[in-house]
């Protein structure tokens, strides 16, 4: 009828987020502990995290994107790095120091 307007409710928009983890050991194998994992996106550090007692880490609630994954402990050295996509999560990404 005049004057009525159609008005449809949709349901709620899930947005999606993801996780990249890892683990972080010394060149003999021991797990390190407390080694800082910094998430990059371009030339911002989105997240810094921390390495447990297993050397282990994860870090949760990325949006997708390209991210620059690096880690850095006194006393140790890392050459390596990550450019991992995410959107899927994205699990495996290891560290070994070279000392």
């Amino acid at each position: 009828t005049a004057g009525q307007k159609n008005v449809r409710t949709c349901p709620p928009v899930t947005l999606s987020t993801f996780s990249l983890s890892g683990n972080v050991r010394r060149l003999d194998n021991t797990p390190v502990l407390n080694a800082t994992v910094k998430i990059k996106l371009g030339a911002t550090t989105v997240r810094t995290v921390y390495t447990n007692a297993l050397g282990d880490y994860t870090v949760p609630r990325l949006k997708p994107g390209t991210y620059n994954v690096t880690v850095t402990k006194a006393g140790l050295t890392f050459t390596g790095f990550y450019n991992q996509l995410v959107g899927p999560s994205a699990a495996g990404l290891n560290f070994v120091s070279t000392n």
